[in-house]
């Protein structure tokens, strides 16, 4: 990229000089500098060369108009390359379109027509601008060969005007870029009498299948807008129809699972084997929760081993709190109880591990019995 000094030309606000009225004047006087547009966070960049728009850049780029989108949307690489090609980019920074073509042997007639309705959309997009900032600076970004043919600025301005004020009408027609368009006729009128243009005629001649209107718009080289209205003119005369977008297999799974096909497989054999695996824990370890569940008897529990450790250790606590409750007062206290009340003992301890209290007597002698709960 070569070092110019550069020499702001013209700036302004677009709500003095609209963008149309500012896109025919660079037009008219055949102006060559880079134009910068601004507003609400967002920037333009419009390099002109003797009136023509040569490249535009828009930050940040709408995903909708992404070249990796458009060439989905026309069938010319499948979304497995564009994921592929767009990881390569991040590793090279080189072009996506040059990456596709090494990569895969994606037509390159594609790509060029790709980036120039991508240009003509992001052109269109800027005339709905009413407020911003613009400035037209000397300084040209040599970028060598172009991706496509520069662009007629001044024919395009001159269809702005009815583009724009017709696009709300055409916006609840056309209401998705998948909307599906099928002929409603299968002889195309006299476009001389009945005021159809050329492009009504190709559009026309591309449904001899049926496309969606992101496809057609993309395919006829004009855009959405343009290709849109001409679109909705035919639909008006009862020449097209329009229909429901149609769902893939991969957009109804992503709509039932709720992510795609390969991120849900990986999610459910994951599952699985938590799911699995901590039902053989909850089942066979030492320590399973399972254990408490007394199922068919009271008394029965998971592990008869476990259960005799903890009743050892848990009598041999109680003893001993008997003891220094005999030692301090003289006689064993009448309820198990009592030994919790003074603190000799945790309350939990006079409990067998099935959560009934151990039974206790104290006996005439002066002795005492101590055993497990009683069957009831």
């Amino acid at each position: 990229m070569s070092q110019v000094e550069s020499v702001v030309i013209m700036e302004g606000s677009l709500k003095e000089r609209p963008v149309t009225e500012l896109f025919g004047l660079l037009a008219r006087q055949q102006q060559t500098g880079m134009l910068t547009l601004k507003r609400w966070g967002k920037q333009a960049t419009i390099e002109w060369h003797r009136g023509k728009v040569m490249h535009v850049r828009e930050t940040p780029m709408p995903s909708s108009g992404s070249l990796g989108e458009m060439l989905l949307h026309i069938h010319a690489i499948n979304p497995v390359q564009l994921e592929q090609a767009l990881l390569q980019q991040e590793r090279t920074l080189a072009p996506l379109g040059q990456i596709l073509q090494r990569l895969f042997q994606c037509d390159p007639r594609l790509i060029r027509r790709a980036l120039h309705v991508q240009s003509i959309e992001m052109l269109y997009s800027f005339f709905f601008w009413k407020s911003g900032r613009y400035i037209l600076e000397s300084r040209i970004e040599q970028q060598g060969l172009r991706s496509y043919d520069p662009i007629d600025v001044e024919s395009l301005t001159l269809n702005a005007i009815p583009v724009v004020d017709s696009w709300p009408a055409v916006q609840k027609i056309l209401y998705s870029s998948q909307v599906v368009l099928r002929r409603q006729v299968q002889i195309f009128p006299s476009w001389e009498e009945d005021g159809y243009s050329s492009l009504a005629r190709e559009l026309f001649e591309l449904l001899e299948k049926e496309r969606t209107f992101r496809e057609l718009s993309i395919l006829s080289g004009e855009g959405q807008y343009v290709a849109g209205r001409e679109l909705w003119r035919l639909i008006q005369g009862g020449v097209v129809r329009v229909e429901p977008p149609r769902k893939t297999p991969r957009q109804y799974a992503l709509l039932l699972l709720g992510a795609p096909v390969s991120q849900f497989a990986v999610w459910l054999i994951v599952s699985a084997l938590l799911v699995g695996g901590g039902s053989f824990l909850l089942a066979f370890a030492p320590q399973s929760p399972l254990q408490y569940l007394r199922t068919g008897s009271r008394y029965s529990v998971a592990s008869a081993q476990w259960l005799q450790t903890q009743h050892r250790w848990r009598s041999q606590r109680i003893r001993r709190a008997l003891e220094i409750f005999r030692i301090s007062t003289g006689a064993y206290p009448t309820q198990l109880g009592q030994l919790a009340k003074e603190g000799l003992i945790q309350k939990a301890m006079l409990y067998y591990p099935n959560s009934d209290e151990y039974y206790y007597r104290r006996l005439e002698s002066g002795r005492y019995v101590l055993l497990p709960p009683l069957p009831r």
